[in-house]
Order: structure tokens, then sequence, then C-alpha cells
């Protein structure tokens, strides 16, 4: 797991979690480890551990706890969060084995990755999904997965989840209105494969490291 981009107060950390889950599952509560036994599928159970445990390994560093006595819950709508945290925000993306995760300190955040080569119907999609000033900068699959990311990460920024009318929110510029909020979303770097970007409630400067 590496920092990929930073800024005062901001990182957004890369992680794969295709990998067995060793010594790790040992810092999971009793709720993740009763959700872990039920995955048919042993890769998908020791994924969801890897993803989890990293996710509290990294929680705990910026709250100088033991992984373990990480505790979380959910926002009003359904946005998970920390507890007893005081003003660090988190949130979490993923897809096939590659997961970004924000944290911030006094600022609510939201992270979205997708895989450019996913099997999704780019032209249906875009009906429900693209507002009319986004469709020369979505009018192929990257540029589709770009405006996908940067509107996902915004209404996770915001946490009121999924709207009614997705084609009501434009990210085709950096400040985006959601339901009357506005928050700032910028692309992120992490290679050629994914897309991904970055939302947040006040305006940051990022710095973008290496992704290799």
């Amino acid at each position: 797991m590496k920092v990929i981009a930073r800024a005062p107060g901001l990182d957004v950390w890369r992680f794969t979690f295709a990998e067995a889950p060793g010594e790790l599952a040992h810092v999971l509560s009793a709720d993740e480890h009763a959700t872990a036994a039920r995955f048919a599928s042993p890769a998908h159970r020791d994924a969801y551990i890897v993803q989890h445990a990293t996710v509290r390994v990294l929680a705990a560093h910026y709250l100088d706890r033991d992984p373990a006595r990480v505790t979380f819950e959910r926002g009003p709508h359904g946005k998970p969060r920390l507890c007893d945290a005081g003003d660090l925000e988190l949130n979490l993306s993923h897809c096939d084995d590659v997961a970004l995760v924000a944290f911030a300190r006094g600022i609510a955040v939201g992270v979205d990755i997708e895989r450019v080569a996913a099997d999704l119907d780019v032209r249906a999609l875009g009906r429900l999904v693209l507002a009319p000033s986004e469709a020369a900068i979505a009018a192929e699959r990257r540029g589709f997965l770009r405006v996908w990311c940067r509107k996902e990460a915004c209404l996770k920024a915001t946490g009121v989840g999924l709207l009614d009318d997705l084609t009501s929110v434009s990210v085709a510029s950096d400040r985006v209105d959601v339901a009357g909020e506005v928050v700032h979303v910028q692309d992120l770097a992490v290679g050629a494969a994914h897309a991904a970007a970055l939302a947040t409630t006040r305006p940051v400067v990022l710095e973008l490291l290496a992704t290799s």
C-alpha cells in the first residue's frame, strides 16, 4: 500500500487485496469475521478480509490506536464513518483487486475507482447518468468512466448516496452542485487500466505521486 496523492490534512492510499490474508484477520471485529465466513468463495472471503483489515490498519495509523480497536458506524444515508475519531473522515472505493481509501481531517471526502475495461454498456448507462454538459467528455469509454468516477466521488463526499436523477449533476467542471451542496472534484492518476477521482467539500490542491 502507498500514498498516491496528498494535500495538507488529506492522503489518498492505494492498495491491493488479491492476496492471502495472512495475519491481517486478527484485527477484524466479530461482525466482520461473521461476514467473511458467509462468503462461499475463498477468494472473495480473503479479499474481504484484506480490504477491511487494511482500512483498519490505516485508520489506526491516524488515530494512534490498535487496529482491532477501530470502530465504524454509518451516517444518515449509509456512508461509513469512524467512531470517536474527532474530525477524521474516510472513504473507500474498490474494483477488481485494487482499492483506494482517502483520509482527511476537517473535510468530507469521497473517492471512486473503476476499471476501464469493465463490462459496461456505456451507451445505455449514458442515457441514465450523463448531464448534457458531459456528453462531449464522455463520448468514448475512458471518458465515460472518468465522468462516472467524478460523479460517484461527489455523491460519496456529500453522503447523499444515489440520486433519483443522476443527469441533474454535472461534473464537467471541477466545482459541482450536488442537491444544493457544492463539492470540488479532481481526477486521480492510477494508471492506464483504471479511472479514479477524489471529491472534497472544499477546494484542495493535491500533490499527485507516482503510481508505479
